[in-house]
């Protein structure tokens, strides 16, 4: 499954007003606690590749994401494996030598226009952002992708071309290096 993703920094009030105005569904409020890895032997960050645990409200979900597929968006490979047990994964690979690189705690708000899932992320330290996520299998379809996920960012009255590629991880250790 390929992610089809774009990030925005933004006001949720005001994201929130539009996304009513457009009729999109509320679907749901979570709390994401994430903890990102590192290879023993290789670097994943030059790789532009991720290792993430997220423990939300109601599930522990391991995700691998490749390295961005374009510069039009953050999309990329994702494969996602739900995990039973919180402590043994993090035991494991503890076992293989992944070091913890980072966290981020967020609390999300999802919504819902046709197939694009839009999440207001509040994060803790570096403040509101929206993502506009849809999924597709073929990468052939990605460019048609981005280009709905692009109109709706302008229906909602914000700007596609001010998209930020970094992950959370990078911008909370950026932030740290900032203040």
């Amino acid at each position: 499954m390929i992610e089809v993703e774009i990030k925005l920094k933004a006001d949720h009030n005001s994201v929130r007003k539009q996304l009513k105005k457009l009729n999109a569904d509320f679907i749901k409020n979570e709390v994401n606690n994430d903890i990102y890895f590192q290879h023993p032997n290789r670097d994943f960050i030059a790789e532009d590749r991720t290792l993430r645990i997220r423990s939300t409200n109601t599930e522990t979900i391991m995700t691998y994401k490749g390295p961005k597929l374009n510069k039009e968006s953050k999309s990329r490979k994702e494969i996602n494996i739900k995990i039973d047990n919180y402590d043994n994964i993090l035991d494991v690979l503890d076992e293989l030598d992944f070091k913890k690189s980072g966290s981020v705690y967020k609390q999300r708000e999802y919504w819902r226009i046709n197939n694009i899932i839009i999440t207001l992320d509040n994060i803790e330290k570096i403040g509101e952002y929206v993502e506009f996520e849809s999924e597709i299998e073929d990468e052939s379809e990605l460019d048609n992708e981005v280009s709905k996920l692009k109109a709706l960012i302008r229906n909602l009255e914000l700007d596609p071309d001010k998209q930020i590629r970094d992950s959370y991880q990078w911008l909370i250790e950026n932030y740290k290096i900032n203040s």
